[in-house]
């Protein structure tokens, strides 16, 4: 799991998604789970859950990844500390964060 907003918004791999410890200690308060290849998350009744299974590549539906960066771009607005996750970490979670930042700065 890696901040990039510290305290604010992390992108993180599908064990992070389910790791209780990890996202009470971090803050964490929404995690928003990309991972279409796992299982959906079973967390504790404090943590908010969303739940958006992507694919790489360019048969994405366009209205669920626009779903997944608008929850996001949502929790940055109101400053609820987020942790977004897809299988690995590398490809979806870093662009979602990264279109969802650039939209709030832009608003």
């Amino acid at each position: 799991m890696r901040p990039i907003i510290e305290g604010l918004v992390w992108v993180g791999n599908a064990r992070d998604a389910r790791s209780l410890p990890q996202l009470h200690h971090a803050g964490i308060r929404v995690v928003v789970d990309l991972a279409i290849d796992e299982p959906a998350a079973q967390l504790s009744r404090d943590l908010a859950y969303c739940r958006f299974p992507l694919m790489d590549g360019a048969e994405q539906s366009d209205s669920m990844l626009f779903l997944a960066v608008a929850t996001v771009q949502e929790c940055l607005k109101g400053g609820v500390p987020t942790l977004v996750a897809c299988s690995g970490g590398m490809s979806r979670s870093p662009a979602v964060v990264a279109v969802a930042i650039a939209r709030w700065i832009r608003d």
